[in-house]
């Protein structure tokens, strides 16, 4: 997405050079490609935020692996108490 963004914006300062016989319609569509990319860009980098900082509140509050052993072999403990 970087690239395509820096390909655009290289695309519209070549076409902003005075004398180069630029076509605003064609300026017109550069920039809002442009426009359009920075938005998706936007809402991508939100998302994926949103998406990091729910993974960094979670995290701490799940259970590794020795927990859940430790935690079965309490439960398989207080099981065998039981029955004998």
């Amino acid at each position: 997405m970087k690239k395509a963004y820096g390909d655009l914006e290289t695309q519209i300062k070549r076409l902003k050079i005075p004398d180069s016989g630029a076509n605003q319609d064609q300026v017109d569509r550069l920039a809002e490609e442009l426009a359009r990319l920075r938005a998706e860009f936007e809402q991508h980098k939100d998302w994926s935020t949103q998406n990091i900082e729910n993974l960094n509140h979670e995290m701490p509050h799940k259970a590794d692996k020795q927990d859940l052993i430790d935690l079965e072999n309490r439960i398989l403990d207080k099981l065998r108490d039981m029955i004998q």
